[in-house]
């Protein structure tokens, strides 16, 4: 700390950024007890993924900063960057406010998103399969088969390995009883159940097998209507 006020060039020094809640609390918690004044807290943000590393390798990730350097989060960081906020105000050759001085603020204005084209339910079960390519040590190859049968559409993926355990089987037919999160089940298969359910109800199906000649199958069934739909919106 010391060596951070030393080397300081104006009249503020970041300590330390990124920190916790619970740590920020902590020194708020500490300074009001103790009626010390100087150290202030500033909220930042930070990129937040609901699904984790999924389609980690095409989306990317940021800096500490926020900045792109990789994926879709490089490719249009342009877009998706904001414009930070500003407060204008007169300061002394100290760095202090002065009594009398005006302040001028401009409010920040967020990014822009992206919606992609890409089925989040499809690229979910084909990570699936090369993760267990991975763990096999064999070549694992992926078919996906999409077709209009009885007024659904019909999504089936198939792969050439060694197919389902009988207890992941059970853990998915339990899960999709219960919505009890299975300890053991993999998050993506979980989340695109309840993805699913999300979207259209009990108008979807969802079943998981494994195929007669090996190798693992799921089959998705969306309504007609609403298929078109979203392909619209995605496209």
């Amino acid at each position: 700390m010391l060596e951070k006020f030393s080397d300081r060039r104006s009249n503020d020094c970041l300590l330390r950024y990124r920190v916790d809640r619970a740590a920020a609390d902590a020194v708020r918690d500490f300074c009001v007890e103790n009626s010390i004044t100087g150290i202030r807290i500033n909220q930042d943000s930070k990129r937040w993924y609901p699904q984790g590393a999924f389609l980690a390798s095409v989306l990317g990730f940021t800096n500490v900063d926020n900045a792109g350097v990789a994926g879709l989060e490089l490719k249009y960081d342009d877009l998706l960057t904001g414009e930070n906020g500003v407060v204008l105000t007169a300061v002394n050759a100290w760095g202090y406010t002065l009594e009398q001085s005006y302040e001028t603020e401009r409010f920040p204005t967020e990014g822009d998103g992206l919606r992609l084209t890409i089925d989040a339910n499809i690229q979910t079960f084909a990570e699936n399969a090369i993760k267990h390519s991975l763990v096999i040590g064999m070549v694992n190859h992926v078919k996906v088969r999409i077709e209009m049968a009885k007024e659904q559409l019909h999504i089936s993926i198939h792969d050439t390995g060694t197919g389902y355990p009988d207890d992941v089987l059970e853990k998915i037919r339990l899960f999709q009883q219960t919505r009890v999160r299975q300890e053991g089940l993999g998050l993506g298969i979980q989340n695109t159940i309840e993805r699913l359910e999300l979207l259209y109800g009990h108008n979807a199906g969802l079943s998981f097998c494994n195929a007669p000649k090996g190798g693992a199958q799921v089959d998705i069934f969306l309504p007609e209507a609403r298929s078109r739909r979203d392909a619209k919106k995605m496209s």
